[in-house]
């Protein structure tokens, strides 16, 4: 048996199992086979071609993956009806198989009941259900099963059927291994209760693009439907839990605080003009655990000694209820802090920046120990800073033919070359501090007109 498709995969039909090839084969027909094990099989090949550095095996294998993620979803019809023990309204829907009809006039569905001799049935109603959909409700669950079988609409222009919401459950089941498929759930899996009965079984798929080619790989969690929603006979044991903030009431109680806090969401939408992220953050609460979760311990009596000593005016024991109230006044739609004005930036409240003055009050007016005679302050940026003395380090220019300056032996020559190009010395030289007594007295014979060398 080979795998029919334009191009060819001949390595990978060798490769593959006899029941894979043939899941393929039937890819086309009115029940197309679950795709799982096809699926699961050439992920394996592939990752041993990675292993093998293979690229014309991966190419085939994603020529026959990319045919197979192209398949439109199968929906496969449930014929569900109606248990005595269900509760109504026992709706019926007739849908228009015709594209271009439009919406569907529930008169027109009247006339065709009326015509086929439907006088037993008791309707109670015919009202639109969506684009070319009718709903009809009947007055007992037997009347709507009987109508179902009966059926004399045209089935190439009318399909009549139970909605599964009426007569069904969903639930999330996940870390579900991927060899295991969904006709293996249906026939095999069980429940707490086993007369619940699971009448289809959808796995996720993740969406992956390798370069220019998109894929869906199986995942573990799956999508479960159940037949019978809830034992009337048997009431549930345990207390409703809102899926939205964890507390014990319904998820449909307007008391709910995330009902609440959606509401003032809205509410600052509105008034303000702001984003959605900065309404939300205005609104913001912490969704806090059930306080039973959490009962008071009991102090034993050195813990109690300890504390009275330490603090006299809290309580020893402290209910995690208690806090959890005064949370949810603190929380509550009349304290939210919102903005005065929309679209307007609060000013930062950060420290004041660098003050010159009171940095220069700090500053001490410093002379060195070694000055002999006094000098004149220069003018520089801080008033009150001293004058730093300065001399030309050795070796400035070849031209001026300077020495090294190391004791006083050699001041007198130094003296005679400096004077020569004074003003030149000091301005193309790099200037440090000099502790050469010796030195200091040049420096003071200086021009006071010069000031400090830049």
């Amino acid at each position: 048996m080979s795998i029919d498709r334009p191009g060819g995969t001949p390595r990978v039909d060798q490769l593959l199992s006899p029941q894979a090839r043939e899941i393929y084969t039937q890819r086309d027909s009115p029940s197309p086979p679950n795709f799982s094990i096809l699926i699961n099989e050439l992920e394996a090949l592939k990752n041993q071609a990675s292993i093998d550095n293979d690229a014309s095996l991966i190419n085939e294998i994603n020529l026959l993956s990319q045919s197979i993620n192209q398949q439109p979803p199968v929906k496969k019809p449930m014929n569900f009806k109606y248990k005595s023990t269900d509760k109504g309204p026992y709706t019926v829907i007739v849908e228009s198989i015709q594209k271009n009809i439009g919406n569907l006039n529930p008169m027109n569905i009247g006339k065709i009941i009326y015509t086929n001799n439907y006088n037993n049935l008791y309707i109670v109603s015919i009202n639109r259900k969506g684009l070319k959909r009718v709903g009809i409700q009947f007055s007992t669950a037997n009347q709507a099963n009987d109508f179902i079988e009966k059926n004399h609409f045209n089935k190439t222009e009318y399909e009549v059927y139970i909605p599964a919401r009426m007569v069904t459950v969903m639930g999330i089941v996940r870390d579900v291994g991927t060899q295991i498929t969904e006709d293996d759930i249906v026939n095999y899996g069980r429940g707490i209760n086993p007369n619940t009965k699971i009448v289809r079984v959808r796995r996720f798929n993740r969406r992956i693009q390798e370069g220019d080619q998109v894929k869906y790989v199986p995942t573990n969690t799956c999508l479960l439907t159940f037949a019978d929603s809830h034992e009337d006979e048997k009431p549930c044991d345990s207390s409703p839990c809102c899926i939205y903030c964890k507390n014990e009431h319904y998820a449909t109680d307007r008391q709910c605080s995330e009902y609440k806090r959606q509401m003032k969401i809205r509410e600052v939408l509105a008034y303000y003009n702001v984003s959605f992220y900065e309404a939300n953050q205005a609104c913001k609460t912490a969704t806090a655990p059930s306080p039973s979760a959490f009962p008071s311990r009991p102090h034993s009596n050195s813990e109690q000694n300890n504390y009275s000593r330490s603090s006299n005016s809290r309580p020893l024991n402290i209910s995690y209820a208690d806090i959890c109230h005064n949370t949810n006044k603190n929380l509550s739609r009349a304290n939210v802090h919102l903005p005065s004005q929309p679209n307007q930036k609060r000013k930062s409240h950060l420290s004041p920046g660098y003050n010159k003055e009171l940095h220069n009050e700090c500053l001490i007016n410093y002379t060195p120990l070694y000055s002999k005679r006094p000098y004149k302050s220069y003018s520089t940026e801080s008033p009150s800073a001293s004058p730093i003395i300065f001399e030309t380090s050795a070796l400035v220019h070849q031209q001026d033919n300077i020495s090294t300056i190391s004791n006083t032996d050699n001041f007198n020559q130094f003296d005679k070359d400096y004077s020569k190009d004074h003003n030149s010395n000091f301005n193309q030289s790099r200037p440090r501090i000099r502790h050469d007594e010796s030195y200091l007295d040049e420096i003071y014979r200086m021009d006071d007109s010069q000031g400090p060398p830049s």
